[in-house]
């Protein structure tokens, strides 16, 4: 919280608006960004961490005291179509949770009054749809946290067929052996050969390494040779290995006569649906 004595002058400090764009999820396999556009050549760090330079556009996030909740713009500039890549392994980020820190300048890290608990505004928001891409930019629509499509309360949904389980997440998916599919249950083929930790580095088709993200292994397949390093996030060369989320995924990991971890609720498919 500012200080309030920050609130009583005519003349504010420099506010800078801090980003962390959290794609981590499962089910969008992507990473934590951390950004700014603060007018400074320099890469700022607020509470430890380095937010990178990065030029973006905002508009929308006025609020009323009536009315629909707002569904603000972001504009992110599309640099070596940077934001491109991780939209083709990210589902367009569609579920992807935004966070804007803002502060004053004289708080960031290094500074003489540097204070990481002094914050002005924290906002939380979901990328609900993207709205254009194009080779400069790409544009998203930011919805409410509590004004997304489909969230319903109690939260966990009763489902006879999807589980629930976080793959290769310990306690509710305990699976920790080799890749085994796709996301379409499309199983991969082949001999395969574990790398370890994805290093940058020369690989073969067939290899296969893991990332650790939050703490659980996400593992990658090669499926196409390269002249050069390819990232992760090149899914021509990189297949991840995720599970369908169905019994059939859950019989390719553990056997057709295993004991299946599976986090759905097959007897409510008994249950009569109300209309």
């Amino acid at each position: 919280m500012l200080p309030a004595a920050d609130l009583r002058v005519l003349t504010l400090p420099a506010i800078v608006d801090l980003w962390v764009l959290d794609a981590s999820a499962e089910e969008l396999g992507g990473d934590v960004l951390y950004f700014h556009n603060y007018d400074t050549e320099s890469n700022p760090s607020f509470d430890g961490q380095e937010y990178s330079r990065w030029p973006i556009g905002v508009q929308g996030f006025e609020r009323t005291t009536g009315g629909a909740l707002p569904r603000p713009r972001l504009t992110v500039a599309n640099i070596g179509a940077a934001i491109t890549s991780i939209l083709r392994v990210s589902g367009d980020l569609v579920g992807a949770r935004l966070r804007r820190i803002r502060t004053f300048a004289k708080y960031l890290d290094g500074a003489p009054d540097a204070d990481p608990t002094a914050i002005l505004q924290t906002e939380e928001w979901v990328v609900n749809q993207k709205l254009a891409e194009s080779e400069t930019a790409v544009e998203f629509e930011l919805a409410a946290i509590c004004d997304v499509e489909g969230v319903m309360l109690p939260r966990e949904q009763v489902s006879a067929s999807g589980c629930r389980h976080v793959y290769r997440g310990g306690d509710g998916c305990p699976y920790a052996g080799a890749p085994v599919s796709r996301r379409d249950g499309t199983a991969f083929s082949g001999t395969l050969t574990s790398r370890g930790e994805w290093a940058a580095g020369t690989y073969a088709p067939g290899d296969y390494v893991y990332q650790l993200v939050n703490g659980i292994r996400r593992y990658y397949v090669q499926i196409a040779a390269s002249s050069s390093a390819a990232p992760l996030t090149d899914a021509t060369v990189w297949a991840r290995d995720m599970c369908p989320k169905t019994t059939a995924g859950c019989k390719q990991r553990f056997g057709a006569t295993g004991v299946l971890p599976r986090g759905a609720f097959p007897g409510a498919a008994r249950v009569p649906r109300v209309r």
